[in-house]
Protein backbone atom coordinates (compact mmCIF):
# COMPACT_ATOMS: atom_id res chain seq x y z
CA UNK A 1 0.00 0.00 0.00
CA UNK A 2 1.02 3.25 -0.79
CA UNK A 3 0.04 5.80 1.56
CA UNK A 4 0.71 9.05 -0.92
CA UNK A 5 -1.51 7.32 -3.83
CA UNK A 6 -4.18 6.85 -0.77
CA UNK A 7 -3.95 10.20 0.33
CA UNK A 8 -5.08 11.73 -3.80
CA UNK A 9 -8.74 11.37 -2.98
CA UNK A 10 -7.65 13.95 0.32
CA UNK A 11 -5.70 16.27 -1.99
CA UNK A 12 -8.92 16.35 -4.76
CA UNK A 13 -11.27 17.11 -2.06
CA UNK A 14 -9.28 19.38 -0.08
CA UNK A 15 -9.01 21.53 -4.12
CA UNK A 16 -12.62 21.63 -4.28
CA UNK A 17 -13.50 22.39 -0.61
CA UNK A 18 -10.39 24.27 0.97
CA UNK A 19 -8.34 23.52 3.81
CA UNK A 20 -9.71 24.13 6.47
CA UNK A 21 -12.92 21.74 5.38
CA UNK A 22 -10.39 19.00 4.56
CA UNK A 23 -8.86 19.23 8.12
CA UNK A 24 -11.88 19.28 9.51
CA UNK A 25 -13.24 16.28 7.63
CA UNK A 26 -9.82 14.49 8.60
CA UNK A 27 -10.29 15.21 11.84
CA UNK A 28 -14.11 13.75 11.96
CA UNK A 29 -12.82 10.53 10.36
CA UNK A 30 -10.01 9.71 12.93
CA UNK A 31 -12.37 10.85 15.81
CA UNK A 32 -14.77 8.18 14.35
CA UNK A 33 -12.17 5.30 13.85
CA UNK A 34 -11.41 5.91 17.32
CA UNK A 35 -15.04 5.58 18.66
CA UNK A 36 -15.37 2.71 16.72
CA UNK A 37 -12.07 0.72 17.87
CA UNK A 38 -13.39 -2.53 20.39
CA UNK A 39 -10.54 -1.95 22.61
CA UNK A 40 -10.78 0.77 25.43
CA UNK A 41 -8.58 3.61 25.03
CA UNK A 42 -6.57 4.92 28.09
CA UNK A 43 -9.03 6.90 30.45
CA UNK A 44 -7.49 9.85 29.19
CA UNK A 45 -7.50 9.68 25.90
CA UNK A 46 -11.25 8.40 25.91
CA UNK A 47 -12.13 12.12 27.74
CA UNK A 48 -10.52 13.68 25.06
CA UNK A 49 -12.51 11.62 22.44
CA UNK A 50 -15.86 12.79 23.75
CA UNK A 51 -14.99 15.90 23.84
CA UNK A 52 -13.61 15.41 20.19
CA UNK A 53 -17.04 13.78 19.06
CA UNK A 54 -19.29 16.44 21.31
CA UNK A 55 -17.85 19.51 19.06
CA UNK A 56 -18.13 17.21 16.16
CA UNK A 57 -21.62 16.49 16.79
CA UNK A 58 -22.08 20.26 17.48
CA UNK A 59 -23.03 20.41 21.11
CA UNK A 60 -20.28 22.35 22.53
CA UNK A 61 -17.39 24.90 21.03
CA UNK A 62 -14.63 25.18 20.23
CA UNK A 63 -13.48 26.68 23.03
CA UNK A 64 -14.08 23.54 25.18
CA UNK A 65 -11.50 21.61 23.88
CA UNK A 66 -8.65 22.90 24.90
CA UNK A 67 -8.48 21.27 28.42
CA UNK A 68 -8.66 18.25 27.21
CA UNK A 69 -5.96 19.14 24.86
CA UNK A 70 -3.59 20.48 27.68
CA UNK A 71 -4.22 17.72 30.03
CA UNK A 72 -2.71 14.85 27.66
CA UNK A 73 0.04 17.35 26.17
CA UNK A 74 0.77 17.78 29.96
CA UNK A 75 0.66 14.09 30.66
CA UNK A 76 2.64 13.65 27.75
CA UNK A 77 5.41 16.14 28.80
CA UNK A 78 5.53 14.54 32.51
CA UNK A 79 6.22 11.23 31.09
CA UNK A 80 8.65 12.37 28.56
CA UNK A 81 5.86 10.00 26.02
CA UNK A 82 5.99 12.52 23.32
CA UNK A 83 8.44 10.01 20.66
CA UNK A 84 7.41 7.20 22.90
CA UNK A 85 6.29 4.42 20.42
CA UNK A 86 3.99 2.45 23.27
CA UNK A 87 0.16 2.23 21.87
CA UNK A 88 -0.88 3.55 24.98
CA UNK A 89 1.40 7.00 24.31
CA UNK A 90 0.45 6.77 20.36
CA UNK A 91 -3.41 7.30 20.99
CA UNK A 92 -2.99 9.81 22.99
CA UNK A 93 -0.73 11.61 21.06
CA UNK A 94 -3.86 11.03 18.20
CA UNK A 95 -6.39 12.29 20.10
CA UNK A 96 -4.63 15.59 21.10
CA UNK A 97 -3.94 15.77 17.24
CA UNK A 98 -7.46 15.56 16.84
CA UNK A 99 -8.38 18.21 19.13
CA UNK A 100 -5.60 21.06 18.38
CA UNK A 101 -6.59 20.16 14.67
CA UNK A 102 -10.60 20.97 15.47
CA UNK A 103 -8.95 24.53 16.79
CA UNK A 104 -6.91 25.05 14.05
CA UNK A 105 -7.85 23.42 11.59
CA UNK A 106 -4.72 23.61 8.95
CA UNK A 107 -2.37 21.21 7.46
CA UNK A 108 0.90 21.67 8.52
CA UNK A 109 3.42 19.76 10.53
CA UNK A 110 1.46 18.85 13.23
CA UNK A 111 -0.72 16.75 10.76
CA UNK A 112 2.54 13.99 11.00
CA UNK A 113 1.63 13.22 14.68
CA UNK A 114 -2.19 11.67 13.22
CA UNK A 115 -0.33 10.11 10.28
CA UNK A 116 1.90 8.21 12.52
CA UNK A 117 -1.15 7.20 14.99
CA UNK A 118 -2.92 5.70 11.97
CA UNK A 119 0.39 3.90 10.92
CA UNK A 120 2.44 5.89 8.23
CA UNK A 121 5.98 7.43 9.05
CA UNK A 122 5.44 9.98 6.38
Amino acid sequence: MNIYKELDVIDRFEKRCGNRTSVTRACDLMASYLANLRRPLPALAAQGLRTALKYKNGSIPVQDLESDRKAIATFLKDRLARTDPAPEYAVLRGVEAILSFYQNPVWGQRLRIGFKFLGSDR
